[in-house]
């Protein structure tokens, strides 16, 4: 197997910035969703979940993403979008890498999610992370924190939610 890529963008300040990381991160996870690696990581994860457990299988796919991907952030002045399946091969990534990975995880076994990006002061977009539609209501997963499926970054003052 060839080393997956991590891709490296122009990406413009602002707004319009964030909108194309956003647009990538969505393009990665729906491509990655469909390789066979992932697919498998996937079903491993879920193996010992109830069929149509949704909820759990959400959650189990969290907690391994939270538990084996080691937040790491970009080099300085670079945004870095990495393929989910070199995230899962380095075993390291910042926010976008551990949410797109996360997404990719998720799309494989047919849960929808969206990607979340929040600010914590006015005008401004900081983090991602990902909410999975469980039973008709999003329930936030951040894997980036210590924190149990369902927690929300606290003190978000700006919020744009973007389907993947």
């Amino acid at each position: 197997m060839s080393a997956p890529a991590i891709y490296q963008y122009q990406i413009p300040d602002g707004l319009d910035g964030i909108y194309l990381t956003l647009a990538l991160m969505a393009e990665l996870a729906r491509s990655a969703s469909l390789d066979s690696d992932i697919r498998a990581r996937a079903v491993t994860i879920i193996s010992d979940v109830p069929a149509r457990d949704t909820l759990h299988e959400a959650v189990a796919i969290f907690n391994f993403v939270q538990a084996r991907i080691r937040y790491t952030g970009d080099a300085e002045d670079a945004e870095l979008l990495s393929h989910p399946a070199a995230t899962l091969q380095s075993g390291v990534g910042d926010c976008d890498d551990m949410a797109t990975l996360l997404a990719a995880l998720l799309l494989s076994v047919g849960i929808s999610c969206q990607f979340v990006a929040v600010g914590f002061h006015a005008g401004e977009l900081q983090h991602v992370y990902v909410a999975a539609l469980i039973n008709g209501q999003w329930v936030s997963l951040d894997p980036t924190e210590p924190y149990p499926a369902g927690w929300t970054p606290p003190n978000i003052v700006e919020m744009q939610t973007w389907p993947v």
